[in-house]
């Protein structure tokens, strides 16, 4: 009995000493990002982007996606070519998360330890082929610095129309504002017409805070007969804070083939609960490539 226990004593105490002397190589490093911040050109808009997720590459290969802030485990070693690419959440949808294409990656090579921490927190541009169209500025900020005026009209049935205020703003000095209260039931608001590819990524980027009402975003896709095809997109349910919403618009332009322009456009209206309320909306961007 003593041999046996003697036998089982020397291999423990081998196997202890074989992991002595051969390191362990599955100690991983880590990245760690606690932010992303998008530094917007010239006639792009605002900076605030609101990158809530990352997906990181090392060499093309997955590594994984992870919300910020992370510090994410990596079990390569030596030299790698690392990739973090920012992603957005589509349509409101804490489920439904994306890389954003406009923005560029971040990219850089590093020499990767065992039990080393990375840390980035990246600036990052919009990539050179973005097209900002709503406006010869980059988006709606209702600052009007350039005496354009507000570039959303209210359209047939609308009860009133949208405003310049700063009652509460996302940031600057005004956002605009659709009061609706009794008399002033309804909104409806479109912007200008934009002729965009049917093949290509096309999102709205905008700010909105609706404590009381419901907004819904959606398209007019005008067919240069006089027929016109009013399609609702995604309605924005209330809630106490600001919103930062992308919504993806390419199904509903590459679904229509034969438009010969969209217009965006805005609705809201009151309802026998609740008969009044404001709807604040700020830095309305529209991109494609």
């Amino acid at each position: 009995m003593n041999k046996y226990i003697l036998i089982l004593i020397w291999f423990v105490f081998s196997l202890s000493s074989c992991e002595k002397l051969n390191p362990d190589e599955d100690i991983p490093a880590y990245i760690k990002v606690n932010n992303i911040a998008v530094d917007a050109g010239h006639n792009q808009g605002t900076d605030s982007v609101d990158i809530t997720t990352i997906w990181i590459y090392s060499d093309d290969n997955l590594v994984g996606a992870y919300e910020l802030p992370i510090k994410a485990p990596i079990l390569e070693k030596g030299n790698h070519f690392l990739k973090i690419r920012p992603g957005i959440i589509i349509n409101g949808i804490a489920g439904t998360r994306s890389v954003n294409p406009f923005i560029l990656d971040f990219e850089k090579e590093i020499n990767i330890e065992s039990d080393s921490v990375y840390e980035f927190n990246p600036v990052l541009e919009y990539h050179p082929q973005t097209k900002f169209v709503w406006n010869d500025v980059g988006q709606e900020g209702f600052e009007d610095s350039q005496g354009t005026g507000i570039s959303i009209d209210s359209v047939g049935g609308s009860k009133t129309k949208i405003q310049k205020s700063s009652l509460d703003v996302f940031e600057g000095s005004y956002s605009g504002l659709i009061s609706l209260d009794e008399n002033q039931n309804r909104y409806l608001g479109a912007s200008k017409e934009f002729d965009i590819p049917g093949n290509t990524m096309v999102i709205l980027e905008i700010h909105v805070k609706n404590t009381e009402l419901p907004l819904i975003i959606g398209t007019y896709a005008d067919f240069g007969n006089g027929s016109i095809a009013k399609s609702e997109f995604l309605t924005v349910n209330p809630g106490s804070d600001w919103k930062k919403l992308f919504v993806n618009l390419s199904p509903q332009i590459t679904n229509i083939q034969n438009a010969d322009n969209f217009k965006v456009y805005f609705e809201a209206e009151t309802t026998d609960e609740i008969k009044q309320g404001n709807i604040f909306i700020d830095n309305i961007k529209l991109m494609h490539f």
